[in-house]
């Protein structure tokens, strides 16, 4: 048979080609795609604000619900206060 470059015969070439182009369209998936490190960054950063955004609504509530209260002239819970 015949070889081409680097003592391979073409149809090793072409397998070890084939795996070079896979294995760059992997790399360039996890570098820029859904999964990338990026989105996942985004994300855990969005979490941080999400996280942040309950506390304040959660304490914003329990305000509202201390003046509803105050309003009906009634005492708030203990857990509130």
């Amino acid at each position: 048979m015949r070889e081409a470059l680097f003592g391979l015969k073409i149809w090793q070439l072409t397998l070890v080609f084939m795996a070079v182009v896979l294995f760059a369209f992997y790399i360039g998936n996890l570098m820029f795609g859904d999964a990338s490190l990026s989105t996942l960054m985004q994300i855990d950063e969005y979490e941080g604000y999400l996280i942040s955004e309950i506390d304040r609504l959660k304490h914003d509530n329990a305000d509202l619900q201390r003046e509803y209260f105050d309003l009906l002239g009634l005492s708030a819970p203990e857990e509130m206060e």
